[in-house]
């Protein structure tokens, strides 16, 4: 997977390439993430998770820290839940995000001064993830869906869609509706 990145974009690691993943590192991956970001969206955390960890190191470095709300009762939403109550951005759509960076789609931290047409250019930054792949599938461009229905056509989680659906939308492939319904964009 490092050489496929590698080719299409960057690997980088304070870490000697080969190195096996151990918890004990990811903080620090969890830094150079959130250094390397405009922003950083936490979806799901428990009250004692990595995400949050991420969430620290992104307040540290002057990055804004956007939170999607969760169940009161939830135990995988209350690390979100209380990133909310101490000031992240409320998400619940890719717009939320786009309006507080002061992006449009289609447009990175270097594209600001560009003409308008390049910035709402239709562009997939990135590879897609199996799971992205597995929820697009289940997308039309003329048949709304909602989050239960993709979570139960897919065999994913309910949470683990709308992480994969939020991906899949800052990668302009798929566009939110009135209802928490969503469509492949064309």
């Amino acid at each position: 997977m490092a050489e496929q990145i590698a080719t299409q974009g960057a690997v980088v690691s304070e870490y000697p390439m080969g190195m096996e993943p151990m918890a004990h590192n990811f903080p620090r991956r969890n830094r150079l993430i959130s250094g390397l970001s405009l922003g950083v969206v936490i979806v799901e955390a428990a009250n004692r998770s990595g995400a949050l960890i991420t969430a620290d190191c992104a307040l540290e470095q002057g990055r804004e820290v956007f939170a999607v709300p969760g169940k009161a009762d939830a135990s995988t939403a209350q690390g979100t839940n209380q990133l909310l109550k101490q000031g992240a951005r409320l998400v619940t759509s890719v717009e939320d995000i786009i309006e507080e960076l002061g992006l449009e789609w289609g447009q990175g931290p270097g594209d600001r001064g560009q003409e308008e047409t390049t910035k709402k250019t239709h562009t997939v930054t990135g590879l897609m993830s199996a799971e992205e792949q597995t929820v697009l599938e289940q997308l039309c461009a003329d048949e709304p869906i909602d989050m239960d229905a993709v979570s139960s056509k897919t065999g994913l989680p309910a949470s683990k869609c709308a992480s994969v659906m939020l991906g899949l939308e800052l990668k302009r492939l798929v566009k939110q509706l009135p209802g928490k319904q969503f469509v492949r964009w064309n």
